[in-house]
């Protein structure tokens, strides 16, 4: 806990990250999403627009830049800002990945699973999609729902750090490159250390790893 009161979690050891993503398995999560390895459903009910983990505090107020519904020409827009964003995460947190070319885009509606909003998807090209867009990953993430939601700078942050979670790379030069791999739980146990409970079903986690002693 810092001077002003606010829980910061710090790096945990590998058998402790290795208890809790076990845990964390078992625990109910109740209305917590299930989809596709690479989308990102979420409530609609949000516990706050700004993450709330280590250096992110919650009097954050500064709102993300999504555009607008009529800036939109087609179901996808490139942005700037969005993909510079995603690259700079990508320098501080996923070194390993910044070789490849990781394209970031607002998606004009995002879908819904279960009653859910997603708020982000992560794909490898394939076909025609490859071909036309020469990158290696696509991300996406629904700027109509993280403009409902009035979402921080820092939280779209920790919409894309979790889609990023979802990318790995292995070099084996037989059987390596890049692939998707699934949750954690329903989520990383990395952003959970990253943002803290930024999302509803997430804060869900915190009881369960406090009376495990795992903060």
């Amino acid at each position: 806990m810092d001077a002003n009161g606010k829980t910061i979690v710090g790096p945990m050891s590998l058998d402790k990250y290795k208890t809790a993503t076990r845990r964390l398995r078992e625990v109910p999560m109740g209305d917590a999403p299930v989809g596709a390895i690479h989308e990102s459903p979420v409530p609609h009910r949000f516990s706050s627009p700004s993450p709330t983990g280590r250096g992110k505090g919650e009097g954050d107020s500064e709102l993300a830049a999504i555009p607008g519904e009529k800036e939109f020409k087609s179901d996808f827009m490139a942005d700037e800002a969005l993909q510079e964003k995603g690259t700079q995460l990508m320098r501080d947190k996923f070194e390993d990945l910044v070789q490849f070319d990781i394209r970031f885009l607002w998606k004009k509606e995002g879908k819904t699973r279960n009653g859910k909003a997603v708020l982000g998807k992560t794909t490898l090209p394939r076909s025609y999609a490859a071909y036309y867009s020469k990158a290696d990953v696509l991300i996406w993430v629904a700027a109509d729902h993280l403009r409902a939601l009035k979402a921080s700078a820092n939280y779209l942050e920790a919409v894309l750090y979790h889609e990023l979670c979802h990318v790995k790379y292995d070099d084996d030069p037989e059987s390596g490159g890049l692939f998707l791999i699934g949750h954690d739980f329903e989520g990383f146990v990395a952003e959970y250390i990253e943002y803290g409970a930024w999302r509803t079903d997430l804060s869900k986690l915190a009881d369960e790893l406090k009376q495990l002693k795992l903060l």
